[in-house]
């Protein structure tokens, strides 16, 4: 029993409650991460255990070659391998800083468990050669390091810092782009390569940062394995201009009908570093999510923001200050009990500043998606799908992965060989779930979500889901009948690769809709499987649209809509009538519906 006792001037008050000390009797559940793979002479690595309730911790690092920063050994007992804080309970520091003085790769060890039943408890957990040595001479490749330069003198200082996020090019000497990675936490890129020359680019394009020294961001270089390069270094200032962007558009987990399913939008500033470049707030504006579809009931979950508008299913958030302010989406969507498999949600947002943004062209995005009649949670997913002959504007695809097993995911990994019509060059990724690097090499896309510990479906389903979005653009002048496809290769730790479905992009002309004064009517593909495109060229007029099968049955009607999905799946293959009516006149096209 607690009591607390605080006297004032009328008196006294007094509140009591009990306490109740648990004994922990199940062996604790351990991992721990990194702050960075590689080490540096000069900076310090951060290990920080994960677990649920232990309070002793036991590193052990080989070889010997290394030095504990912070804290101090005062309160510990320290060998020459061994760090270990057992003074007064609580006392037993969980993330030591670690400099790292050789080239070789480091194998730590981890004993954890909780002082009032250390037998019970204990766990321990090796990670053999987790951190390597500084110089990278035992990693042969192209590395580097990206900095803010924080006291714009051009010379890497102790108050300048690593940036993480940042996108790096590698070409030939010809100018011949080979590969793609970002930067790691503390501002380190690598690209494992053969003897070479290579022209390394970090990728600055809508980022808040810019080159304010003298020296190229195109680096020209030479490497080989008698001569390894020590490094390459880039110092950035700031560009407080900024650019927002809509990102994503996510749904998850089961769209059936009279069920509810979670939708994710992301959208706000393209790249974010807190407030490292911002000497003011950024303008203020709006986030705007309009949904369409036989939608029942749309709600907001818990700790995820408010709309400040709503207007049926259109939904407006404003936004105070691009820079500072949070805003995050999530809507609880159930869908109506007559939605069937051939139906879809039409999902659009706007994102918009009052002030003077860099490109405005990425503050629109639009996604169809279906009513389903099954759902695997490990899948890839693209959009849009169907798509004119020349489409040169981004494909958006998503690799969505669970951990289904019975326990944590340590590592996960994601493969995918990008297809040969697709310009690796534009590569972009828009958004993850969690923290990750990435890898582009040749045609071959690797994302490593590194100590991501996910956890299992069992114990909890949320936490077991993740993602991540890119978009990369195809190549020009595509003719009519293309088509690219795209698997993804999931990995968790050392279980074999989950297989994705395929994802298809098909290049299909389209058929143009006589009707006077709209020139910019048409409809693709036609023929077609069942699912079409219909575009009006902007103007809609409050017009409608009827479909009816080849007996003259109506089996459609709907509102007509800009840049519509025209889907009839389910209806036999034939030929089918597609009425369209815009202020008092009519449009007629024969829809060709086939499976092949």
């Amino acid at each position: 029993k607690v009591c607390v006792k605080a006297n004032h001037c009328f008196g006294s008050i007094k509140v009591c409650d009990t306490i109740d000390v648990i004994t922990p009797t199940k062996k604790t559940k351990l991992n721990f991460t990194k702050s960075a793979t590689y080490a540096t002479a000069a900076n310090g690595v951060v290990l920080t255990p994960v677990t649920d309730n232990a309070n002793r911790f036991y590193w052990t690092i080989t070889p010997k070659s290394w030095t504990l920063l912070s804290p101090l050994p005062v309160p510990s007992v320290k060998d020459s391998t061994t760090i270990k804080y057992q003074t007064t309970p609580g006392d037993s520091i969980p993330t030591p800083v670690i400099r790292f003085l050789d080239t070789v790769c480091y194998t730590i060890k981890l004993v954890a468990f909780n002082s009032l039943n250390p037998t019970a408890t204990a766990d321990t957990l090796i990670k053999t050669n987790y951190i390597c040595g500084y110089d990278f001479r035992d990693i042969f490749g192209i590395y580097g390091r990206v900095y803010q330069d924080r006291d714009a003198d051009c010379r890497i200082t102790g108050v300048d810092r690593g940036l993480s996020g940042i996108g790096v090019r590698i070409y030939d000497s010809l100018k011949n782009y080979i590969g793609y990675t970002t930067t790691a936490i503390d501002g380190w890129f690598f690209v494992e390569e053969t003897d070479g020359k290579f022209i390394v680019e970090p990728d600055l394009q809508g980022m808040p940062f810019k080159n304010l020294c003298s020296n190229r961001l195109d680096t020209f270089i030479k490497i080989s394995k008698q001569s390894p390069l020590n490094g390459l270094d880039y110092m950035l200032g700031c560009d407080p201009k900024y650019d927002l962007m809509a990102k994503t558009i996510t749904p998850r987990g089961w769209v059936f009908p009279g069920r509810t399913h979670v939708l994710d939008v992301t959208a706000g500033l393209k790249f974010s570093y807190g407030n490292i470049c911002y000497t003011s707030a950024a303008d203020s504006g709006y986030i705007k999510v309009k949904m369409q579809g036989k939608i029942k009931n749309v709600s907001i979950p818990q700790r995820y923001s408010i709309p400040d508008e709503v207007t049926g299913t259109e939904f407006t958030f404003k936004v105070r200050d691009f820079n500072n302010d949070k805003i995050n989406i999530r809507f609880s969507v159930t869908m109506d009990t007559t939605a069937t498999a051939s139906d879809s949600v039409d999902v659009e947002v706007e994102i918009k500043s009052y002030g003077k943004e860099k490109d405005t062209t990425n503050n629109k995005k639009r996604r169809f998606y279906r009513v389903v009649n099954s759902y695997d949670p490990n899948m890839k997913e693209v959009y849009p799908e169907h798509v004119k002959p020349g489409f040169s504007d981004w494909l958006t695809y998503t690799i969505h992965f669970q951990n289904t097993g019975t326990a944590p995911a340590f590592n996960i990994r994601l493969e995918d060989t990008l297809d040969g019509h697709l310009d690796l060059e534009t590569f972009d990724v828009v958004e993850a779930s969690h923290q990750y690097r990435v890898s582009l090499k040749k045609n071959i896309l690797k994302f490593y979500f590194d100590d991501i510990m996910l956890s299992d479906s069992t114990s909890d389903r949320k936490g077991s889901e993740g993602h991540v979005t890119y978009r990369v653009k195809p190549l020009k002048d595509l003719p009519k009948g293309t088509r690219i496809h795209n698997t993804a290769y999931i990995y968790f730790d050392y279980n074999k690769a989950i297989v994705t479905n395929t994802t298809l992009n098909e290049f299909v002309q389209e058929t143009s809709i006589d009707m006077p004064g709209m020139p910019g009517l048409k409809i693709y593909p036609n023929p077609g499987k069942g699912l079409y495109r219909l575009e009006t060229g902007g103007s809609t007029g409050g017009g409608r649209i009827e479909v009816y099968n080849a007996m003259g049955f109506q089996v459609m009607s709907d509102i007509l809509e800009d840049d519509q999905q025209l889907d009839i799946r389910k209806y036999p293959d034939g030929m089918y009538i597609l009425r369209i009516y815009i202020n008092g006149r009519v449009a007629v096209v024969k829809l060709i519906k086939g499976s092949n």
